[in-house]
């Protein structure tokens, strides 16, 4: 029988993820002369030529490996109360969970999700809870594939009728 994939992704992710007060110095870009950005403004007062400007940015910025990191975990975090535990989980590098039917499985990744179950009713509650549960802590979701017996994820298209993997 068919498997079912429902997924979404966390609109603007790294956007949503702010620097929390205090660690600003340890999301610094590097300094910079005002020489070079002449259009910039500090509490409305133009720096001079030969100031040193360091921004510090208040999201998580998506090239750093850590943002990366915290993103994933904060998605994982964020979904147990939903039912999406650890134990249902599709990860790397680790042994398959069988999928019976009436379970779901579920994989994060960074801001995308993906559900996979049969029924198909099932796989379409488990999105919905976890889509909700985003969205209670003030993360929207887009993209949003509610049932499917095919879809794309991660670079790798799976089929649930032939129940194949391809890249």
């Amino acid at each position: 029988s068919p498997l079912y994939f429902a997924s979404g992704d966390i609109q603007d992710c790294f956007y949503h993820f702010a620097v929390p007060d205090g660690l600003e110095e340890f999301f610094s870009m590097p300094g910079i002369r005002g020489r070079h950005v002449p259009w910039a403004t500090i509490d409305g007062k133009t720096p001079h030529f030969d100031d040193w400007m360091v921004p510090l940015l208040r999201v998580s910025a998506m090239v750093w490996s850590w943002s990366l990191h915290l993103a994933q975990r904060a998605h994982e975090t964020l979904c147990i109360p939903a039912g999406l535990t650890p134990d249902k989980r599709i990860v790397d590098r680790a042994a398959a969970i069988p999928l019976t039917r009436g379970t779901t499985r579920n994989a994060i990744y960074v801001d995308n999700f993906l559900g996979v179950s049969q029924p198909m009713s099932l796989v379409a509650k488990h999105a919905q809870q976890h889509r909700l549960q985003l969205e209670a802590h003030g993360l929207p979701v887009h993209e949003i594939e509610d049932s499917s017996t095919q879809t794309d994820f991660c670079g790798l298209h799976f089929d649930g009728v032939d129940h194949e993997v391809r890249l």
